[in-house]
């Protein structure tokens, strides 16, 4: 009898400008076992997108420069891309939660937090 092919791991868009921080996500999550996707900024994390690249999440940075993570998702949706969006932010205090189109991790964050936070949305868009 042949063995199941396993399923296909999750692949994470991770969007953040800070270069030490994307890379710490992108080690934690590739240690949970998620294919990990960058991009410094929304322009380029578009562009991923764009290019077809099968993406089952992105977290993103709310406060990047040229596009930020409120734009990102503006553009994803009027080009119905339907991915959901992790948002983390540093600036939680700040941000209009009745209007923020998705769920937001405050930083600082521990690796358990995210991958907690991001084992949640798969859970919900699964």
């Amino acid at each position: 009898m042949v063995a199941p092919l396993p399923a296909r791991s999750l692949t994470v868009l991770v969007v953040e400008d800070d270069d030490g921080l994307r890379l710490l996500m992108r080690q934690v999550l590739e240690s949970a076992g998620y294919q990990v996707c960058e991009a410094d900024e929304g322009f380029q994390a578009l562009s991923v997108l764009l290019q077809g690249r099968p993406v089952d999440l992105v977290v993103s940075d709310i406060r990047m420069p040229r596009m930020d993570g409120y734009e990102l998702a503006a553009h994803m949706l009027a080009l119905a891309i339907k991915i959901p969006i992790l948002f983390v932010s540093g600036y939680v205090s700040d941000l209009d939660a009745p209007a923020f189109p998705g769920p937001v991790l405050p930083k600082p964050f521990d690796a358990e937090q995210l991958l907690a936070r991001v084992r949640q949305m798969q859970a919900v868009s699964a």
